[in-house]
């Protein structure tokens, strides 16, 4: 999903690549997905409770799309909880072994992401 903002050059490309991630995101809560990773998750467990940071990893990119990154310090952290603090989150998510705190799991990834 992240990889969007690299391979394409065109905003607007961009962002129709972006939506067709929400939607396929969406679908992982409801039905049956078409990208194959997603399948995949989904045939190993990965549920309805990986939507919310799998949303918030499109978003994080569609923010960086329209500001083309961090202006200040606090922007910059806000930008590392919201992309790899969201990756964190949803790798959680795939675990259901432990019970996980979110929060914890984005504060990880975004220290992670800034440093």
């Amino acid at each position: 999903m992240r990889s969007v903002l690299d391979q394409v050059s065109d905003p607007g490309v961009a962002r129709i690549k972006l939506d067709w991630w929400r939607n396929e995101v969406a679908v992982l809560g409801t039905g049956e997905p078409r990208h194959p990773l997603l399948r995949t998750l989904r045939a190993d467990g990965l549920g309805s409770d990986a939507v919310a940071p799998m949303q918030r990893l499109v978003d994080a990119a569609e923010q960086s799309l329209h500001t083309g990154g961090p202006q200040d310090d606090t922007a910059f952290a806000a930008a590392c909880r919201a992309s790899d603090g969201a990756f964190f989150a949803l790798l959680a998510s795939a675990d259901n072994r432990y019970d996980h705190d979110p929060q914890t799991c984005i504060d990880a990834g975004g220290y992670c992401a800034a440093v």
